[in-house]
C-alpha cells in the first residue's frame, strides 16, 4: 500500500486549520493551532475530514468529528493529587445509568432520548453518566 495515501484535515464550521498527509498503513502526526478545548461545560468539537488516495484519484473519503482536553493529576494546596481538566480541577459527579429501552434493550431508540438523559443529569449538578460500560463526561 506504499503507493496509497492518507490526507486528515481539521476544520472549525468549513474553515481548515490544519492538514497533513502521510502513507496508509503509516502513522501521521497533524499539528494543529492551539486549540478550543473540550469541557463539560463548553463541549466544543471540531470537524475533520480523512481522504484515502491512490496516484492522486480520491477512493473514498469520510467525515468525523474529534474534540482536544487535557487531563491530568496534579496535587493540591496539601499534597493531594486531584483530577484536572484543561488545567482547572474537577470533581466528578455522576450517576450510573444503565438504562433499558424495551424496543433495543440498552440502545437507547433515538438521539433526542439520549440528550434529554443527559440533560436531566446535568440539571441536577452531575458532570458524569457511567452508561452501562461507557463512561460520558458531560
Amino acid at each position: 500500500m506504499d503507493d496509497h495515501s492518507i490526507q486528515i484535515q481539521l476544520l472549525d464550521e468549513g474553515n481548515l486549520l490544519a492538514q497533513a498527509c502521510g502513507l496508509a498503513g503509516h502513522s501521521i502526526k497533524l499539528a494543529y493551532p492551539p486549540a478550543c478545548l473540550w469541557s463539560p461545560d463548553d463541549p466544543f468539537l471540531y470537524d475533520l475530514r480523512i481522504t484515502f488516495q491512490h496516484e492522486q484519484q480520491i477512493l473514498d473519503t469520510v467525515g468525523s468529528y474529534c474534540g482536544f482536553r487535557e487531563i491530568s493529576l496534579t496535587p493540591d494546596e496539601q499534597g493531594i493529587e486531584r483530577i484536572y481538566l484543561n488545567n482547572k480541577p474537577i470533581f466528578q459527579y455522576g450517576s450510573l445509568d444503565q438504562g433499558y429501552w424495551p424496543d433495543g434493550l440498552y440502545t437507547a431508540p433515538t438521539d433526542e432520548t439520549l440528550r434529554y438523559d443527559i440533560e436531566f443529569c446535568k440539571s441536577l449538578g452531575m458532570n458524569m453518566i457511567l452508561a452501562s460500560v461507557l463512561r460520558v463526561l458531560i
